[in-house]
């Protein structure tokens, strides 16, 4: 038995920032987010109650929250953004784990991860700026996403930026480690 997910999301931000001072910047943000689901199983010939169901849609709300402050050539900023909560219905038969088939299918409550960081800049000069920066993504602490044993992910990356008249160069290197191990050859019996 293999399940086949399908997993799809897109948030929105309609955001708002501004100077509260010379060197504050602060900024904020309503995320509205789709997302498309469906788990179905890739075995061949398919249990019944595991495969062929469609995409289910479903909407949630989240928000974003930054501040940058800026002294001389350096800028430090942080932001943070929340979870964004998901309903989806009629997902998978988890009593089928079990041997008990035709039972109504289960309702699996999902959500993007929270994420918090946060990044120091340079100016070489009017036109260049190296930045190195963090970022923790919760998938530990995400419902759907903790329970298939997701860790808790540090993301780390540098990056430089050049500006060339009306065109801007940007490259950089993130690292990151994986999040769940590959588990294979597992069985419900």
């Amino acid at each position: 038995f293999e399940l086949s997910p399908q997993l799809q999301f897109l948030n929105i931000p309609i955001s708002f920032a501004f100077d509260y001072s010379d060197n504050l910047r602060l900024g904020a943000s309503i995320i509205g987010g789709v997302g498309r689901s469906a788990l179905n199983n890739s075995d061949s010939p398919p249990t019944p109650s595991q495969s062929n169901r469609s995409l289910d849609t479903q909407a949630g709300l989240g928000f974003n929250l930054g501040a940058a402050y800026k002294s001389g050539d350096y800028q430090i900023g942080a932001s943070y953004k929340s979870k964004i909560h998901y309903g989806f219905e009629d997902q998978i038969d988890l009593d089928a784990f079990v041997g008990s088939f035709g039972t109504p299918l289960d309702d699996i409550p999902l959500q993007t991860p929270a994420e918090y960081g946060i990044g120091v800049s340079k100016s070489i000069n009017d036109v260049a700026i190296v930045s190195i920066d963090w970022k923790k993504i919760d998938w530990a602490q995400t419902g759907g996403f903790r329970d298939f044993g997701w860790r808790d992910q540090d993301v780390y990356s540098i990056s430089f930026s050049r500006l060339f008249q009306k065109y801007k160069l940007h490259f950089g290197y993130a690292y990151s480690e994986r999040v769940f191990d590959n588990v294979e050859g597992e069985s419900g019996n």
